[in-house]
């Protein structure tokens, strides 16, 4: 019985430079969604396969950016990750005119007011971002 891996090998080549997943098979040749063994795939779950040999539970975007398949964006992680790299939390303002931000991890909230400035609050976000989500922390982007 043929693997996964040798369906996407038969199937497809990936330019992990570009990001862009090739059909052998159709003319067109790019490809964004592909079937293995009968299963529909993603092109980044297909880019993963060719360049790893399985496809994990969840592939991470390191930008976000779920179009982008270059293999310097491309990640494995769990979706406790996944969600920490999707799940926007922010900086507000209080009608005193006083920042704040909160973010939700793991189902606790966390937060911290008394910033003069956006700036201010947005910076201590990112750090407590980065402290409790490590490289996975959606803010680490530059939006």
């Amino acid at each position: 019985m043929m693997s996964e891996y040798e369906d996407a090998v038969k199937k497809y080549t990936y330019n992990p430079e570009t990001g862009v997943v090739f059909s052998k098979l159709r003319r067109r040749g790019v490809a964004k969604m592909g079937m293995l063994l009968g299963k529909p795939r993603r092109a980044y779950q297909i880019a993963f396969l060719l360049m790893e040999g399985y496809i994990p539970e969840t592939i991470d975007h390191k930008d976000g950016n779920r179009d982008n398949c270059k293999w310097s964006n491309l990640r494995a992680a769990t979706r406790k990750q996944q969600s920490a790299n999707t799940t926007k939390a922010g900086v507000y303002r209080w009608p005193s005119g006083v920042y704040y931000y909160q973010l939700m991890v793991d189902g606790k909230r966390y937060y911290e007011t008394g910033f003069s400035t956006w700036d201010a609050a947005n910076a201590a976000h990112k750090a407590k971002c980065l402290e409790l989500q490590g490289d996975f922390a959606v803010q680490l982007r530059d939006e």
